[in-house]
């Protein structure tokens, strides 16, 4: 089961780093911007970084989610404990 919770990892952590200039871009396109105050060249900056962070680790979750449910299939697994863990 191990290697189910590595891979889901694997899947959110490229997930992250695909969508993330995407994120960037669209964020600089609509203006969600901020000038970053701790570089002498004050360059502005898209803000709200969590959002393809907190998107991808939600996919990540209902990866590992559908594996265990159709896939593993192990009881053993607590899946409301882990949803209640993460809230």
């Amino acid at each position: 089961m191990l290697e189910w919770i590595i891979g889901s990892c694997i899947i959110t952590a490229g997930l992250t780093i695909y969508s993330t200039p995407y994120f960037m871009r669209f964020f600089r396109n609509i203006g969600v911007t901020a000038i970053d105050q701790q570089k002498t060249t004050k360059p502005v900056l898209p803000t709200s970084g969590g959002m393809p962070v907190a998107y991808s680790f939600f996919f990540g979750l209902l990866i590992f989610v559908a594996l265990n449910t159709f896939i593993i299939k192990d009881p053993s697994i607590n899946l409301a404990s882990i949803m209640a863990e993460l809230i």
